[in-house]
């Protein structure tokens, strides 16, 4: 079974990182000059696919995909925002 956006945002599901690399490679995240012939891993380049969604590693991407609802990023498609934590200014003294 192949991992699917829906499937995104609602917890966790079977995820290997060749299912990420595979949807990476439909994208069009495709390293050139690599032959179809090549395993998986030397077809895909997934540092921009993980940039795309704020994220470096597979394991980061996990726990988000498993917690947020994602959609499919083109190469050159508008990155998520990543999410920022945003503290509450203290009072100033009265």
């Amino acid at each position: 079974m192949g991992l699917a956006w829906e499937q995104s945002g609602k917890g966790e599901v079977p995820m290997t990182l060749a299912d990420v690399q595979e949807i990476a490679l439909q994208l069009g995240y495709v390293k050139e000059g690599v032959a179809a012939t090549k395993p998986l891993g030397a077809r895909v380049t997934m540092g921009p696919f993980f940039d795309q969604y704020g994220v470096k590693a597979f394991s980061n991407f996990k726990k988000k995909f498993y917690a947020e609802t994602l959609v499919p990023i083109a190469p050159g498609g508008t990155p998520m925002a990543a999410k920022t934590t945003v503290r509450p200014r203290n009072p100033s003294p009265r």
